[in-house]
């Protein structure tokens, strides 16, 4: 078929010096400009990362998570109490007056101006009394 062309490395670069040059600066200038922007970077995040482990009154994060876990801890005993005060509650109002209601009236035709009154205080069983004036 055909013959192998071989050419030494050496002169490829030997003949061609300035273009290997030229792209080696390119590469180095491309890098040295991703070293740039990653120090900037770093210095950003090292920035944010001292803020957020420094409190304004020098605590660290770990400080402040341990009393906010704490308030936490005391925020579910407080709603555990109240929730059991409600159910308490709760089964103390069906005995409680729930339901009112009143009509006035008159009593005798030649009395006039609704001066009779009928007044129902029950709880939510529907027991209770009513109470009347006439």
């Amino acid at each position: 078929m055909g013959e192998e062309l071989r050419v030494p490395a050496e002169s490829l670069v030997v003949g061609n010096a300035d273009a290997v040059l030229a792209a080696a600066a390119a590469v180095i200038l491309v890098l040295a400009g991703v070293n740039v922007w990653l120090v900037a970077r770093v210095s950003r995040l090292s920035r944010s990362f001292r803020r957020l482990v420094t409190a304004s009154d020098g605590e660290n994060l770990e400080q402040l998570l341990h009393a906010h876990l704490d308030r936490v801890v005391a925020a579910v005993e407080r709603t555990d109490e109240v929730a059991n005060t409600c159910q308490r509650l709760d089964g103390r109002m069906t005995g409680c007056v729930q339901h009112m209601g009143m009509l006035r009236f008159d009593a005798f035709d030649d009395i006039g101006g609704h001066l009779s009154f009928a007044l129902a205080l029950l709880d939510d069983a529907g027991n209770g009394i009513v109470l009347s004036s006439l």
